[in-house]
């Protein structure tokens, strides 16, 4: 009996019996070629599935640029420059250039002591606020001006104490203003109401100009050693045009009187006689008696 070239199946002749079992082997055979061939089908196309996965597999152009990446050196190198190797503009990243522009923003400097230093050519200013504790001497705002010898002048602002200050050559000056009037003191007068102790008074002038309803036109009072009476002897203007004096002890002149001369006399009063030849009267002295 022949068989078929591939797989062996059994070929009866015309002169050979038919045979059961001859049949079923050529199905058996049949059956595990075509069962192969299925298995083999199924293999292929997962093959070819995963051979198309770009997850799992590098493609030839991804490769490619793979190969092209520069070394880990180089690129730690790139990141380390400070020299702007791209080319990027201050615009592109939203700053303001150091040639100017505008700033549409506020400008905050969070610190104890912020300035800002203001330059024209060799010439500067500085703007400085000195946040310490508000009140202190050194609190302000201060604008300052340097000149080319070094020198410089400075405007200190002191909100807390409502109050200027100008620094120049080293001096700090105060600066005087309607919420701000400088005392007596400060610029070498006295007050509108005053007392002199042991002083010396040595004006060009000395003008007494009280207010309208004074009744007076002025007036000086004596407080002898310090007597704390409203006065022990007094001149004043009391009308217009006369000067009262007003010496309960008398006016005695001190140098020698002439009598033959106008002069000021020790004028004094009283209600006792003087006795002739007993009764001392100093030369130029006049008493009047009265009752």
């Amino acid at each position: 009996m022949e068989q078929t070239t591939n797989y062996g199946l059994n070929k009866p002749g015309g002169s050979d019996y038919a045979r059961i079992d001859v049949l079923n082997a050529n199905m058996d055979a049949v059956d595990a070629a075509l069962k192969e061939l299925e298995e083999s089908k199924a293999e292929g196309a997962a093959l070819a599935a995963h051979e198309a996965d770009g997850v799992k597999h590098v493609s030839a152009a991804e490769r490619t640029a793979w190969n092209a990446k520069a070394d880990g050196t180089a690129t730690g190198a790139h990141i380390a420059r400070t020299d702007n190797p791209h080319g990027v503009t201050a615009a592109q990243v939203g700053a303001v250039p150091l040639t100017g522009g505008t700033l549409t923003g506020n400008l905050d400097i969070a610190k104890t002591i912020a300035s800002v230093v203001l330059k024209a050519g060799d010439l500067s200013g500085r703007l400085m606020k000195n946040a310490n504790v508000e009140g202190t001497v050194d609190d302000g705002l201060y604008l300052t001006d340097y000149g080319a010898d070094g020198s410089e002048a400075t405007l200190k602002i002191q909100g807390g104490q409502q109050r200027l200050r100008i620094k120049l050559g080293g001096t700090d000056y105060a600066v005087y203003h309607e919420g701000s009037k400088p005392t007596p003191a400060d610029i070498g007068a006295a007050a509108a109401s005053h007392n002199h102790i042991g002083d010396s008074i040595k004006p060009g002038s000395l003008e007494l100009s009280p207010s309208a309803s004074a009744s007076h036109g002025g007036l000086i009072d004596f407080h002898y050693n310090g007597d704390a009476a409203d006065y022990t002897s007094r001149i004043i203007e009391d009308r217009a045009g006369r000067i009262c004096l007003t010496a309960p002890a008398g006016v005695f002149a001190q140098t020698t009187c002439d009598l033959n001369t106008s002069t000021l006399r020790n004028i004094s009063c009283g209600i006792t006689d003087l006795i002739a030849g007993s009764s001392n009267l100093t030369s130029g002295a006049i008493y009047l008696v009265y009752e």
